[in-house]
């Protein structure tokens, strides 16, 4: 798991936030890397992208896990790897 994350202490420097990941990586992943966003560039490349995407889903819902899946290939090219975990 990748983890691209804004560099604020209240909200993901955290002990609550990496107890959370530790859990993550101890249960689910492989391994989880977390990044923080240096001081001033929180507005990055992961907020465009998730604009483009909300624009799409305002345009046609999708009412499932398939569907949603199916939504964010079809918003970019080259299609990014999406899977859905069966937790």
């Amino acid at each position: 798991l990748n983890l691209q994350l804004d560099n604020t202490t209240g909200q993901n420097k955290n002990n609550y936030v990496m107890a959370y990941l530790q859990f993550l990586s101890a249960t689910i992943f492989q391994e989880v890397e977390c990044s923080f966003l240096p001081v001033g560039h929180t507005h990055a490349d992961i907020d465009q992208m998730f604009k483009v995407f909300k624009g799409r889903l305002l345009k046609s819902n999708a009412i499932s896990r398939q569907e949603l899946l199916y939504r964010v290939q079809q918003v970019y090219t080259p299609n990014p790897e999406v899977a859905l975990l069966d937790v």
